[in-house]
């Protein structure tokens, strides 16, 4: 017979207040929001953990943790209650995370250096079960060694059971020499993605949003994936890529393919028709995977570093590298009720090799 998996799958929040323009010393309120409501999800989550780090520029204000809404920690607040002590390590738990539930939580942090990113995760299980004194999940049935709990792992295809937010005080322009003319980005990332499963009718492309073709293209060979990428003008303070089909929308005002500094690239991942878009796979992108850029006769090989769920308002992924970095854009997460994505997924990859292209061109072209 047929087998039906059900997994659960959390999303979290971290948002900050004031975030900028903020003198040293300042005491400053972060939020932390986790949500087991995306349609994704489909049974509990268990062993739940949410990790907190701060980083040298912050220090904690003792006695400042709250759960001000929905479900509280198992992890009593008066933990991190401790006055004339140092903590750095903000560490929540819950036992059982039942689907359909949210929790709130807030703590104060004063700014000791700037600028600064905090990032918040939370990663959890998907069976209330204990491992092993190994470490190893206990096997259920002698029959099928795969029958265990599973928990995160970030070099595995499938238990990807964490995601992660991030907020940047006093964060600088994205701006900086190799990579754009140091115009202010959008405080948004684009919106990458349509309603699954139904026709999106768009108006006519305005010439001002027109895209730029160049003799560039993309290659994910762990997604199968080749396309074209197009140059996303800044129009209007924003980037509309909602006339993106089948290419990758390079998003002007960060770092041209294959150059130093942080070149963004987005795709859908619904295209107007309904059907997935050329990013849809995206999240299934993991550490040391390769995503080639071909760009007049050389081959720019990038390595995947990092793969994360992030908030449409963390825009920390679009900052200046000093280095030649690849972002990899697109929406995750459909909220029926308001026709929007709740969350984006940002892959972050290195410059690893340029190396001579003898591929044929693929600049009209996708698989």
């Amino acid at each position: 017979p047929n087998v039906t998996i059900v997994e659960p799958d959390l999303s979290i929040d971290k948002s900050a207040v004031p975030n900028q323009g903020v003198p040293l010393g300042t005491p400053i309120q972060f939020t932390l929001v986790v949500d087991h409501t995306t349609p994704e999800s489909q049974t509990d989550a268990f062993d739940v953990i949410v990790t907190d780090i701060l980083p040298p520029g912050l220090e904690y204000v003792q006695c400042t943790v709250q759960y001000t809404a929905g479900l509280a920690p198992d992890t009593p607040a008066a933990d991190y209650c401790n006055p004339g002590t140092t903590t750095t390590d903000l560490i929540f738990e819950w036992g059982v995370f039942p689907l359909g539930q949210t929790s709130t939580i807030t703590f104060t942090a004063r700014l000791v250096n700037s600028p600064v990113t905090n990032a918040a995760s939370v990663a959890w299980t998907s069976l209330p079960i204990d491992p092993q004194l190994s470490g190893l999940p206990f096997q259920l049935s002698t029959h099928n060694i795969y029958s265990t709990e599973r928990w995160y792992d970030p070099l595995d295809d499938v238990d990807i059971y964490s995601v992660t937010d991030s907020v940047t005080i006093n964060q600088q322009s994205a701006g900086g020499g190799d990579d754009d003319d140091g115009r202010t980005l959008p405080s948004l990332l684009p919106a990458t993605g349509f309603a699954p499963g139904m026709v999106t009718r768009l108006p006519q492309q305005p010439a001002e949003k027109a895209y730029a073709s160049t003799d560039v293209w993309l290659e994910i060979p762990r997604l199968g994936v080749t396309m074209p990428i197009v140059g996303v003008p800044l129009s209007e303070g924003d980037w509309d890529v909602s006339w993106l089909w089948r290419q990758a929308g390079w998003l002007d005002g960060t770092a041209f393919p294959g150059w130093k500094g942080n070149s963004v690239l987005t795709s859908h991942v619904v295209l107007p028709n309904g059907n997935d878009g050329p990013f849809a796979a995206l999240g299934n992108l993991q550490w040391g995977d390769r995503v080639m850029v071909h760009a007049y006769g050389s081959v720019y090989v990038y390595e995947v570093r990092q793969n994360q769920t992030v908030s449409p308002s963390n825009t920390t992924v679009l900052q200046h590298e000093e280095d030649a970095w690849l972002t990899l854009l697109t929406c995750k997460n459909y909220n029926e009720a308001s026709d929007t994505y709740a969350n984006r997924i940002a892959v972050r990859a290195v410059l690893i090799d340029v190396r001579q292209d003898t591929s044929p061109s693929q600049t009209g072209n996708i698989r």
